[in-house]
């Protein structure tokens, strides 16, 4: 068991060596060195949870291999009786490293790289964790250019039913079932950074593409409750 922050737990009988570092948010060009590129990306779940998300993407070699080097982004809980969430969309840029990135895994609360069917649970629950395979989104990342990588949802399967009454309390158990699923950013361009040449699209597996039509949680939808749109 690896302790990785209050109340919560990382358990998995295999290891990891690989190095996971956090992706620097930038508010402007200025702020990319030579060797890296801007990548817009946009975290969020379809439950609001209290605790972090993370999603980490590993490096990629030749096109093929999973380096030993992986870069998380993360979504906070923030504060939903201030107006602040993680189910709404918010797109963020961050300067990454040139090269070749896929999605890889997924914890919420944990905040370490879960290694292969790792579990991680929070105050006595299992939360969301996963690991995706090599048909998982992939992106480049070029130098001085901007990658729109998209945005990466927290969602639960497709035949799972919202259309009814659900407590939380079975939503937070289902949603040991999402994945990260991928949907196109619908916000424009932040014009500070709407100048720079585009990178190329990412490459996304039909069966990862996102079900969620909306930006914003949809009004009426209970606070602690997953949406559906």
């Amino acid at each position: 068991m690896l302790k990785t922050v209050a109340l919560s737990i990382l358990f998995s009988l295999a290891t990891t060596t690989v190095v996971a570092a956090s992706a620097k948010e930038v508010k402007d060009v200025a702020a990319i060195a030579r060797d890296e590129g801007v990548v817009r990306i946009s975290i969020r779940s379809q439950l609001q949870y209290a605790a972090p998300l993370y999603v980490w993407f590993a490096k990629v070699a030749d096109g093929k291999s999973d380096t030993d080097h992986a870069i998380s982004f993360s979504r906070t809980q923030g504060m939903p009786l201030a107006g602040t969430n993680m189910t709404d969309s918010m797109p963020r840029y961050h300067s990454l490293p040139v090269g070749h990135y896929r999605l890889t895994a997924h914890t919420m609360m944990c905040k370490q790289l879960p290694p292969p069917d790792a579990v991680c649970f929070a105050y006595g629950n299992a939360v969301p964790t996963g690991r995706y395979d090599d048909r998982s989104v992939e992106f480049d990342v070029l130098p001085g250019q901007l990658t729109d990588a998209g945005e990466f949802i927290l969602e639960l399967p497709p035949e799972i039913d919202l259309g009814g009454a659900v407590s939380y309390k079975e939503a937070y158990k289902q949603m040991s079932s999402a994945s990260i699923r991928w949907r196109k950013i619908a916000a424009p361009l932040d014009q500070k950074f709407a100048g720079i040449p585009s990178g190329p699209a990412p490459t996304v597996p039909e069966s990862l593409r996102s079900n969620v039509t909306c930006e914003i949680k949809p009004k009426g939808t209970g606070m602690f409750y997953p949406f559906k749109c």
